[in-house]
């Protein structure tokens, strides 16, 4: 769904209250025969409770609305804000809600400001600039918040429950990620060549109970993560609309685990080690076009840039783009609306026999109480996954 003028001034102003006092666990989960209006009305708390919970490591929401601000005062921009301008205009319905959202932004008194956004950017204005090379300044100091905040997985974590972020958690921030380990770089993008990899592959889900919140049919999409003590990846499948009791359906999504590239021929099917998986699965809230995929490819551009630009030899490359890839994937759920329910996450664990078996995993996604009982007005839905190679020339 786009995002107008007058849902981003809702988004602020359910923000600036969920800063002053943050709403109940409860008060942001689905409930049991919603109707279309409570359901709008708990999206507006919840895009607001994300807005505050994500407040310190929020960095380029608010140098986006600015130069939103700016662009329609035809004041000049720097490098960087040009490309979030850019990323706005694929969110906004018209040329109006661009200068729509940076009004929103100039409207925020600075103490509801600062209690919004971090520091370094909070009390941007009309006269600010705010690079390239000011990010990346800037990003760096950024990975020690992300690594304390709670929905985030930490290096090493042995992926048991107790180790798991809490379900309650991801939900109110609206993402969660597994830290690389000090060493591990993401997967790289654009290969050439003959291509060997190592694939994990989601070919079907089933849904045992559909969400209790959803108006209709669930709608359901999966984010995928994978790593090693080299590599780490994060992607999202495609949704997947008209699930409910009992029904199952294809996806045949592959994720990327690790890549031997040759340039005249195929090389060997490359080595992974251990692999640590986990997999999330999201309620859809609105239907999800190629915009929003056109956004999440325009982050990654600013994601790339950020990164090329920082020469700081405290932190690792693989730190530095897992901190760029949170922030950049804030600002993109922020201007997609940011609605999405959490179902539940599971890990799993795999190594190079599981690739060379085809090694075949069903992983159940359903919450628990603190009794280890199933609650299930959140969803259960379970995972076929195969561990596979898979040879390509691209």
């Amino acid at each position: 769904m786009a995002l107008t003028t007058a849902m981003l001034g809702d988004a602020l102003d359910a923000a600036v209250a969920s800063a002053r006092s943050m709403p109940a666990d409860d008060a942001l989960q689905p409930k049991e025969g919603e109707t279309r209006e409570e359901r709008e009305a708990r999206n507006k708390r919840l895009v607001g409770a994300r807005l505050a919970a994500n407040s310190s490591v929020n960095l380029l929401t608010p140098v986006l609305l600015n130069a939103c601000r700016k662009a329609s005062e035809n004041k000049p921009l720097t490098d960087l804000e040009t490309d979030l301008v850019d990323l706005a205009r694929l969110a906004a319905p018209t040329p109006d809600d661009i200068a729509g959202y940076g009004q929103a932004f100039a409207g925020l008194a600075a103490d509801q400001s600062a209690a919004l956004f971090p520091e370094d950017t909070a009390g941007l204005g009309a006269d600010s600039s705010y690079s390239y090379a000011d990010g990346a300044r800037d990003l760096p100091k950024y990975w020690d918040r992300i690594s304390a905040l709670p929905n985030v997985i930490k290096p090493g974590a042995r992926l048991d429950e107790g180790s798991l972020p809490s379900a309650e958690d991801i939900q109110r921030l609206g993402w969660s990620r597994p830290l690389p380990t000090e060493d591990a770089e993401d997967l790289p993008g654009g290969l050439l060549g003959f291509i060997h990899s190592a694939v994990v592959e989601l070919v079907k889900a089933k849904c045992h109970s559909d969400t209790v919140g959803e108006w209709g049919d669930d709608e359901v999409y999966f984010i995928i993560h994978t790593s090693n003590k080299k590599r780490g990846s994060t992607s999202t499948t495609q949704t997947v609309e008209h699930f409910k009791d009992g029904v199952t359906q294809n996806y045949n999504y592959r994720q990327f685990v690790a890549h031997n590239v040759g340039k005249k021929e195929y090389p060997p099917p490359p080595e992974t080690g251990p692999v640590i998986g986990i997999i999330e699965g999201w309620e859809e809230d609105y239907g999800k076009s190629k915009v929003m995929e056109e956004i999440k490819k325009k982050a990654n551009e600013i994601s790339e840039k950020l990164i090329e630009g920082i020469k700081d030899p405290t932190k690792k490359k693989g730190q530095l783009q897992a901190a760029a890839g949170v922030i950049l994937a804030i600002v993109s759920l922020f201007i997609e609306a940011w609605c999405d329910d959490f179902i539940a996450l599971n890990s799993f664990e795999l190594d190079d026999s599981s690739f060379k078996n085809k090694e075949e995993l069903a992983v159940m996604l359903v919450r628990k109480n603190d009794y280890g009982h199933e609650t299930l007005e959140w969803g259960k839905y379970e995972a076929f996954l195969q561990a596979h190679y898979d040879k390509r020339e691209m």
